[in-house]
């Protein structure tokens, strides 16, 4: 992917954060920015990272992004064709919202983890992403505590 694409990708995400600043307002650093870009052009040369992206008049409005996470602790004890994927970066610009965007994304990010046959995927969701979230078949699990 190219690096222009990545620091739109990324732009976005900081949008999310500003948007979302109560759950990020205390653990991003100065150098956050530079350290995603790096970190997500590492996994897109190794093929463990995809954004699914809604572009209009060439500005990316949405995305979801479908993550293998297999490498990270518990699942890099899995069987080799136990996968287990993550969405991340989901994310739609405000004045694009409840126009069926977001469904669009979840949908076609569940189609990539099925099509690459991941037997499990995760994902944190904001109070206002959760009900779409379920709305399109997922679960919540009580198992994730935080302290």
């Amino acid at each position: 992917m190219k690096n222009k694409l990545i620091k739109q990708i990324v732009e976005l995400k900081f949008d999310m954060f500003k948007e979302n600043k109560d759950l990020y307002k205390n653990i991003l650093d100065s150098n956050s920015k530079k350290k995603v870009i790096k970190k997500y052009n590492r996994l897109y040369k190794e093929k463990k990272i995809k954004h699914i992206m809604i572009k209009k008049k060439n500005q990316i409005i949405g995305l979801i992004a479908c993550i293998n996470i297999n490498e990270n602790v518990p699942y890099f004890f899995y069987k080799e064709n136990y996968k287990v994927g993550y969405i991340g970066d989901f994310y739609i610009h405000k004045e694009y919202r409840n126009q069926g965007f977001g469904d669009i994304l979840i949908k076609k990010a569940i189609k990539y983890f099925n099509k690459k046959n991941y037997k499990v995927v995760n994902l944190l969701a904001t109070q206002h992403s959760m009900k779409l979230f379920k709305n399109n078949g997922f679960k919540t699990n009580n198992t994730y505590l935080e302290l």
